[in-house]
């Protein structure tokens, strides 16, 4: 319990970019591997630092330091069963603030991805759990995704972030697809993918994104029609940008 107490204040000091970072990587380490050590009344205050934290990032922030925070608040919300609708919650407590779009971002594309870790001790009925959860969750999500787009859609950074995060539900087939007919976010993807100038990792993201989809598909009797049709001339229409 000390070494928490003495991240969590390394943190709150911000000394600088070493202190803050090898406090929250403990912070995160700790969370995945001796979670045991903290008693549950200290749950919630532990929830409610790192949102502190988290709402304090701002673009000079390191990302590497964004990175541990939103991975520890990730494995936070999927190890505490009592943290009742977290995607909601995060989404409703950074969505307002233009700075936190960053690592809410961040934090969604983490969720679905830490439910497999193996670092964390959860088992089959709470994995079971938390994919109801999401899917309950994933309309909200969408929507999230859709409004960054609307207000950052020409940052590339910011499309490369929605990108990995609606990726990131969809792998876990947390979205259904009948929820993405004519999405924009599906239509930003292969617009990127046809355009020449997009950049490596915007490209890498966008192309991700596709093999994901198209792995949705597979044993998916479930489909709408429309879509695979609109997918399978769009993935056609690539032909003529790779040539």
């Amino acid at each position: 319990v000390y070494s928490w107490r003495i991240a969590d204040e390394l943190l709150q000091q911000k000394r600088d970019l070493q202190s803050c970072y090898f406090a929250a990587q403990t912070i995160r380490s700790k969370i995945q591997n001796s979670f045991h050590e903290l008693p549950a009344s200290a749950h919630e205050s532990l929830r409610e630092s790192l949102i502190s934290y988290i709402s304090q990032i701002t673009v000079e922030t390191d990302p590497v330091i964004v990175t541990q925070l939103c991975l520890a608040i990730s494995d936070l919300a999927l190890l505490v069963s009592t943290w009742r609708n977290p995607v909601l919650t995060l989404i409703e407590r950074f969505s307002t603030s233009q700075e936190n779009v960053w690592p809410l971002l961040v934090i969604l594309t983490l969720i679905p991805e830490e439910i497999n870790s193996r670092y964390l001790r959860l088992g089959a009925n709470r994995r079971e759990e938390i994919h109801r959860d999401l899917k309950t969750d994933s309309r909200t999500v969408l929507e999230f995704m859709m409004a960054c787009l609307q207000t950052g859609g020409h940052d590339p950074a910011t499309q490369k972030r929605v990108i990995k995060c609606f990726t990131s539900w969809l792998s876990i087939h947390a979205i259904e697809l009948c929820d993405i007919a004519d999405n924009a976010i599906v239509g930003l993807t292969f617009r990127l993918l046809h355009n020449n100038d997009t950049c490596v990792q915007l490209h890498e993201a966008a192309a991700d994104f596709v093999c994901t989809l198209l792995q949705c598909f597979e044993g998916n009797n479930a489909a709408p029609p429309v879509l695979q049709v609109q997918i399978f001339n769009a993935v056609m229409a690539l032909e003529e940008a790779y040539n």
